[in-house]
């Protein structure tokens, strides 16, 4: 508990504000395996995973210690800007579907959450913070 207390002191927050939404970015270390700080904007609802073949091996398990939940789909693309495309993002809707059953269900859940896991993690919730 004192460590958690150490890394929530430490952590440094700046707000991102856009037109269609607004979120924060946490800075500091141990922030990936931090449980209460992903319940406190991730909620009750599904996840998917986004990473690459190279910081996946690197962060993914620490990441699903802190996200500590069951409904948690992970799709992992081979690393580099070429493999960012739309058929990219169709493998990890199938995966998605195949975790969840039904991907109507995982798009129209407003309490549900996408984390991408590259060099830096980005949240994005589907209703503005």
């Amino acid at each position: 508990m004192i460590l958690l207390k150490r890394q929530l002191a430490d952590m440094k927050s700046i707000d991102v504000a856009l037109q269609s939404n607004a979120y924060p970015v946490y800075l500091g270390a141990g922030l990936l395996g931090n449980t209460s700080l992903w319940k406190k904007h991730l909620g009750q609802g599904k996840v998917l995973v986004v990473s690459n073949d190279t910081v996946a091996p690197l962060y993914l398990d620490t990441l699903r210690q802190g996200l500590d939940r069951q409904d948690c789909a992970v799709h992992i693309i081979p690393d580099g800007e070429q493999h960012k495309t739309v058929e990219t993002w169709y493998g990890a809707f199938d995966d998605a579907y195949h975790t969840f059953v039904l991907l109507d269900s995982f798009k129209e859940q407003r309490s549900n959450r996408q984390v991408e896991l590259n060099f830096g993690v980005a949240i994005r919730p589907r209703t503005p913070l």
